[in-house]
Parts: structure tokens; sequence; C-alpha cells
């Protein structure tokens, strides 16, 4: 049986096409929540973030983060401060341009005061694992960013 050189063609470029889209979506998958199209990393931040947090310079310093969005910081024995937060990597944050680059794994961490004579607080996230928080106020300079380690105490042992 003979192949006519039209059909071949057709049949190889099909095939390519195939190859590609098949291994694009293999490398996307990694990339995004199939789910929710966002950023792995901001899912596995979210998740590493809830916990409590101590200032690395000023043990006094606390801060805890709930897994439903909710946190509370302390400060040595003043009474602690509620806030609702997330994590995002969106712009414009708190009223300033910010950068928003997925493979530089940009995100922000934005805290607003349920008493609102705080307001709103947006910070840079420079570094969030398991143990380590390393964050800078949005709009200062990143001179030296603000480093919390993952305490094994919780504050607040109510229910979240």
């Amino acid at each position: 049986m003979k192949f006519k050189t039209p059909f071949f063609i057709g049949f190889t470029v099909i095939s390519l096409i195939t190859t590609i889209a098949v291994v694009y979506s293999k490398n996307h998958n990694q990339t995004l929540n199939t789910t929710s199209q966002e950023p792995a990393y901001l899912m596995e931040q979210r998740k590493n973030i809830v916990g409590l947090w101590v200032n690395e310079y000023d043990l006094k310093d606390r801060i805890e983060f709930k897994s439903n969005g909710v946190g509370s910081e302390k400060y040595d024995l003043d009474p602690p401060e509620l806030f609702n937060y997330q994590i995002i990597n969106t712009t414009p944050l708190c009223g300033y341009n910010t950068e928003v680059n997925e493979l530089k794994k940009t995100s922000y961490l934005q805290i607003t005061y349920q008493n609102n004579q705080s307001g709103t607080l947006c910070y840079d996230i420079h570094g969030l694992s398991k143990d380590i928080l390393s964050i800078t106020l949005v709009g200062s300079s990143p001179m030296r960013p603000n480093v919390y380690k993952k305490s094994k105490i919780v504050l607040d042992k109510s229910k979240e």
C-alpha cells in the first residue's frame, strides 16, 4: 500500500500538534492548581502561613494566622489585635502599583484589622516556608525585612 504525500504531511502535522499539546498540558498542571487556576506557589504559601510566628529580632512580637483567613497580632502583654488576611499576587495593592511575576513567585500579604483603626496593611513576601516568614511593608525600603520563625505554641486555642 502506498501513502499519498498530502496524507502523510497532514498526519505528521496532527501528530506534532498533539504531542506539543500533551507536553504543554503536563507542564501547565505543574504550575497551576487545575481547580482554581491560581499558581501552585500561592496555594503552598497559604498552607504554610497557618500557625504562630515569632519575630526573630524581637521575641515579644508575635503573629498568628489561622486557616480561615483570620489572625491576631500580639506584642508582649498587650491584648491581641485581630485581623483578616489573604495572600495574593494582584496589583495595585494598598495604593501602590506592585510587581506581579508568577515566574518569580511574586506574592503579597494583605492584612485588614478588624477594629478599623489600623486599616489595611500590605506586605511584600520575600520568603515563606514552613519555618520562616520574611516580609516588608509595601512602599517602604526593603533594607531589613521583618523575619519571623514558626513556633510550636498557639496563642488562641479556640476553634477556628
